[in-house]
């Protein structure tokens, strides 16, 4: 019943009965997990479960990331191959080998005296072999002029790099030098400009000097006269 509905008496079905009332505690106990009668023992008991339960999860997870490969060692942004930055994995020349590259050479030459022993015996024709031996030579030149032109690109870019590095040293020591020039100048003009001064200073203090001592004389033919 609402608190504002005056002296309206309380219907049989708005009281709960003793069994339902005693039920709340279970109530809270499943919902949010309090037992308001529950004792310390087990308080604590439940206490240390959770923290096993919580030790577990994360044992659970540092497995995951083990088995998955997302570990802290791993940098980000490194090629997948080596393991290193700077580079692409399609880009990457860490991991050639000289044995790789005879290894590669030796199953060539195996397939060539493989193509002339069948030729030989009549079981290819020259037609086929030819094609199959372009295909194979184009495919190496394809790869070599790759590898020379990525090289080529690689040390143009480095020569560049070293122009613009010199060209910015020539205009830093041009700027300096520039610099030095305006400084003499300004100490230049400020020697000057103290020499005048100091030139006018004297001129004035002789001028004044000159033209005490001329009064002084004309007052004193002038006491003569009158005497």
């Amino acid at each position: 019943m609402p608190s504002k509905a005056g002296r309206v008496r309380m219907p049989a079905d708005n009281r709960l009965p003793v069994s339902a009332s005693l039920k709340t505690s279970e109530i809270w106990k499943n919902s949010v997990g309090y037992d308001p009668y529950a004792s310390i023992e087990e308080l604590n008991s439940k206490k240390e479960i959770k923290n096993k339960d919580a030790d577990e999860k994360i044992k659970n997870l540092f497995n995951i990331a083990r088995l998955t490969g997302n570990v802290s060692s791993t940098i980000p942004g490194a090629c997948t191959l080596c393991n290193h930055v700077g580079h692409l994995p399609y880009q990457c020349r860490n991991l050639i080998n000289l044995e790789e590259h005879i290894f590669q050479t030796n199953i060539h030459e195996d397939k060539e005296d493989e193509l002339k022993e069948r030729k030989l015996l009549g079981l290819i024709s020259s037609d086929t072999d030819n094609t199959d031996s372009s295909s194979s030579y184009s495919n190496n030149e394809r790869s070599e002029s790759d590898d020379s032109y990525h090289s080529k690109k690689y040390k143009k870019k480095k020569e560049k790099k070293k122009e613009k590095k010199k060209e910015k040293k020539k205009e830093k020591k041009k700027e300096k030098k520039k610099e030095k020039e305006k400084e003499k100048r300004k100490e230049k003009k400020k020697k000057r400009y103290n020499d005048e001064k100091h030139s006018d200073m004297l001129h004035h203090k002789k001028k004044h000097k000159i033209d005490y001592y001329i009064d002084k004389k004309h007052k004193h033919k002038k006491k003569k006269k009158k005497v």
